[in-house]
Parts: structure tokens; C-alpha cells; sequence
């Protein structure tokens, strides 16, 4: 816990809260659940309005630049690149090669050589516009709500750690260029969560039973039928 980063930190705080409260709701049953569920609504509501609302005083709480250290100009730059090519976008992985025209227009514009949006989502819709934010923001969406519904049948092993790790992804997303990116392991965990959510649990397997085999001839007795009443028979 002594590092200075406050974004880790916030996201250690959201994933194990997340994971306490989803254990909890589980153990605690409907009611628990419902309250749960409402208090979740209205948090999230308030933390919206709230950072709307005060954002720089939050920064400023948190011994954070207003700017974030540089990053809203960054994306102010970004977003009007965005605006000449908001449904192609500049291409995955093309708008900040090193002879990038429009990586340049954003570096003069900002004053130092910028290497990413610092945003996953604004760095996105450079690369492929907004049709492909809008269907990597659907894929994580349906990724949360299917790991949310199976958390008491098919879903129940992995808990809520899926749903907490996509919680904290997203956190992370807004500060950081992590979506889509070449061989990443926290991108490549989103596409893992997603997969298992979509696809069904297998059945236990069950062993065959054996099959009872044929009873053996058993012959009768050749020597009663010689005693009458316990006497033998004279013939």
C-alpha cells in the first residue's frame, strides 16, 4: 500500500468490495439482495452526479491535478480528431505510429510526444470509431449481466470475481489505454470472462452403470424328490 498510485488503489477497493458485497448478497438471500441492488443503483447515480458536480474538488482531495496531469488535453486533442472520422476511425493500431499525420496535429496541440490516449475508450474511437466502441462497450456489458445472472446456478465456482474483475477493468480502461491492445493479459481475462459467461456448463459426466449380467442355471435339488415326509422311498 505505499504507492502513490490512486488509481490502483481505487481499484483494489472496487474489486474487493465488489467481491464481499456479491458473497454477501448470496448468503444473505432475496431481501438482502434487493436492498443491495438499490443501494448499488443510487451510489453509482450519486458518484456520477457528484463527479459532474465536483470533480476538481475530488482531484483536488485526492492530491490530483485537475488536468490529470495532463490528460484532458489530451483527450480534448483526441476528440477532435475523432470528429473528422468519427465512424472509421484512423485505423487499430495506426493512429500512433511514429509517422501518424493526426498523432502529430495532437502532440504540437499538447506540447509533448504523446505515446496513447490515456483513456481506453477515447483511444478506441481514434482507432476504430464509434461503431467499435459501441460494440466493445456491448461485449463487456453483456459479459457483466450474463456472469451477474449465473452467479447462482452454472456461475456459482467463480463467484463474483468476473464481475469484479470487469468492474475494475473498466475503472482502469478510463485512465489507462488497456482496451483491444496486442497481447495484453488484463484484455485478454475480459475475453476469457466473456467466453465462459456465453458458453453453457458442460454436464457432469456420470460413469455407465454396468450392466447386470444373466443369472446362472441353477439346477434343482436330485435328492429330495427321493424323501417322502424326511423318509427315503423304497422303490
Amino acid at each position: 500500500l505505499g504507492t502513490q498510485s490512486k488509481t490502483s488503489l481505487l481499484c483494489l477497493m472496487l474489486g474487493l468490495g465488489l467481491v464481499g458485497a456479491l458473497w454477501a448478497m448470496r448468503q444473505g438471500g432475496p431481501v438482502l439482495t434487493i436492498v443491495g441492488a438499490w443501494l448499488a443503483v443510487v451510489g453509482g447515480g450519486g458518484g456520477v452526479w457528484l463527479w459532474n458536480t465536483q470533480s476538481a474538488a475530488i482531484l483536488e482531495a485526492l492530491g490530483k491535478d485537475p488536468t490529470l496531469t495532463g490528460r484532458t488535453h489530451i483527450w480534448a486533442s483526441l476528440m477532435r480528431r475523432v470528429a473528422e472520422r468519427p465512424w472509421t476511425g484512423y485505423g487499430y493500431n495506426a493512429f500512433w505510429d511514429k509517422e501518424s499525420i493526426p498523432a502529430m496535429y495532437v502532440r504540437r496541440e499538447t506540447g509533448w510526444a504523446v505515446p496513447s490516449a490515456h483513456n481506453g475508450w477515447i483511444d478506441l474511437l481514434v482507432q476504430l470509431g464509434w461503431p467499435g466502441a459501441v460494440l466493445v462497450g456491448s461485449l463487456m456489458l453483456i459479459a457483466a449481466l450474463v456472469t451477474l445472472w449465473r452467479l447462482d446456478g452454472a456461475g456459482a465456482r467463480e463467484g463474483g470475481w468476473g464481475f469484479a474483475y470487469l468492474a475494475v477493468f473498466f475503472m482502469l480502461s478510463l485512465s489507462e489505454s488497456v482496451l483491444m491492445s496486442h497481447q495484453s493479459l488484463p484484455w485478454t481475462l475480459v475475453l476469457a470472462i466473456f467466453t465462459r459467461a456465453m458458453l453453457p456448463s458442460p454436464l457432469p459426466a456420470r460413469a455407465p452403470l454396468a450392466r447386470r449380467g444373466r443369472p446362472a442355471y441353477v439346477a434343482g435339488s436330485r435328492i429330495a424328490p427321493s424323501y417322502a415326509h424326511g423318509r427315503p422311498v423304497l422303490l
